[in-house]
């Protein structure tokens, strides 16, 4: 689940998604009393002792579900709000090996327990500067004599393994009224930039669908059949030394959790649903927002520092081009000398090293008894896994075409092909590595099938996908140059 089109939706879960009465007065003051020594409203209780709140007993604080939509409003009229917040997706079936790591571009999940990545937000009269995953975006404010407000944006990517995505820096401007709102949908014009928030392990920063949208969260309030949600109060919970109130909300499977301020209606932890994929790999998944810091109150010697600038000499585009892929792998064209290896077979040979983790094994085998009958017999298939037991569930499958290896016996092939956990390799009949792959998964074992098939009918592999990478190449360069701005660095 996400914030997808930049609003709560409790139907989502796809490859894109997850993380939108009271008047203002009493949404201010909500929660504030008396208490007997030592225990207090937050930040005015003694340093020593708990920093109390929400005093207001459960029974007596109302309908949830409106006390969550004015939440929102608190954020809809703020004219300052800042926090230093940051997403964790982790694994909690394994939590000896469970910690933290970053996050690539798009915040996906790779290898490790845990991943966390920074989503962070400040806005003020001026400017707004948004940190979420390798994504930095800054909007700037000019005002005129004439009533109307020049605004620029500015967004980069800061990601060394796409050369910051090829040192492209996107800017646009527009003209508004002086002192309007923002326009949410004004900050994700680039379609690139768009998908590129929306992949992320928590989508696009939810702090911006509060500040900006014109109804915050609407779907979360629909009352509709399709997406109707259930409110509810569920006990204090604390950070640190903060007590703070929390509101339940469910829709079908999907359980979400807001951990609220009462005395500032601010929003300090987002506890959401975890990825559909993930769910069906199994095992035990957390996924939270933890608004550190977050603040309605400028702090000028406490804010947490933004970059004005990318760190590298940029080149000025009116719209992100996608890059094409990293180049093919240097390996494409080597022979293969390894007792593993079948050389002169006239039968390609896909070896890969399984990730053999226990909550992981289930789909695994799944995905693989899936695959294999797609291939058919052109392709046998070397699978390389550690763990005893689900070795023994590997050899499981036909065997030709799958021979299952130990990875003690394999250490040798492993370094000659460069292979890490969850990679394959695809090698043609004459021995020689066709295609790599750093990712098992469906879309890079339907390449691996239609190299097998041009193998099969004679083609020069090797020739071929260099020539298709040279035409990728060169289609980008000429977009790229369509996009060129004059540089504002």
């Amino acid at each position: 689940m996400r914030w997808i089109e930049m609003e709560f939706s409790l139907s989502r879960l796809d490859v894109y998604r997850l993380v939108s009465s009271v008047g203002l007065l009493a949404m201010l003051v909500m929660g504030i009393g008396c208490r007997p020594s030592g225990s207090g409203v937050a930040g005015s209780g003694p340093a020593s002792g708990p920093r109390l709140s929400s005093v207001t007993p459960i029974a007596d604080r109302g309908d949830s579900q409106i006390r969550l939509r004015d939440v929102f409003r608190r954020y809809q009229v703020c004219s300052y709000y800042s926090d230093d917040a940051q997403v964790t997706l982790q694994n909690l079936d394994d939590r000896s090996r469970a910690g933290s790591t970053s996050a690539g571009a798009n915040g996906q999940l790779g290898n490790a327990d845990a991943l966390s990545a920074p989503l962070r937000v400040q806005l003020n009269a001026r400017s707004l500067k948004v940190d979420a995953y390798a994504a930095r975006v800054r909007v700037n404010v000019s005002s005129s004599r004439s009533g109307v407000d020049q605004v620029e944006l500015f967004a980069w990517f800061d990601e060394p393994e796409t050369s910051s995505f090829d040192s492209q820096v996107m800017h646009a401007a527009w003209t508004a009224p002086s002192n309007s709102r923002l326009r949410l949908e004004r900050l994700f014009v680039d379609e690139v930039l768009r998908s590129r928030l929306l992949a992320g392990s928590a989508g696009a920063p939810p702090q911006l669908e509060w500040l900006f949208a014109d109804d915050p969260m609407s779907k979360l309030f629909a009352s509709n059949a399709d997406s109707k949600a259930s409110f509810g109060w569920l006990e204090d919970g604390r950070i640190g030394r903060e007590v703070l109130q929390r509101i339940e909300v469910t829709s079908d499977q999907d359980r979400f959790v807001f951990w609220i301020e009462a005395a500032t209606s601010l929003i300090r932890r987002v506890e959401l649903p975890p990825p559909m994929e993930l769910r069906q790999l199994g095992g035990e998944w957390r996924l939270t927002v933890e608004l550190k810091d977050a603040t309605f109150q400028p702090k000028s010697n406490s804010e947490v520092p933004f970059a004005e600038q990318p760190s590298f000499r940029p080149i000025s585009v009116d719209a992100f081009v996608p890059i094409p892929p990293p180049p093919p792998s240097p390996l494409i064209g080597r022979q293969v000398v390894d007792s593993i290896v079948g050389s002169g077979s006239g039968k390609c040979q896909l070896v890969a090293l399984v990730p053999g983790a226990r909550e992981q094994q289930a789909a695994v085998l799944r995905f693989w008894s899936q695959v294999l009958p797609t291939f058919g017999d052109s392709c046998s298939f070397d699978l390389i896994a550690d763990d005893p037991g689900f070795i023994r569930q590997l050899r499981g499958f036909p065997s030709p075409p799958v021979t299952v290896y130990e990875r003690k016996d394999a250490e040798s092939l492993i370094r000659k092909l460069r292979l890490s956990d969850n990679a394959f390799v695809l090698i043609n009949g004459e021995g020689e590595v066709a295609l790599f792959e750093p990712a098992t998964d469906s879309a890079s074992l339907n390449r691996a099938l239609a190299v097998v098939r041009d193998v099969a009918s004679g083609t020069d592999v090797v020739a071929k996908i260099q020539k298709d990478y040279d035409t990728l190449l060169g289609t980008y360069r000429k977009e790229l140059k369509r996009h060129v701005l004059p540089n504002r660095w």
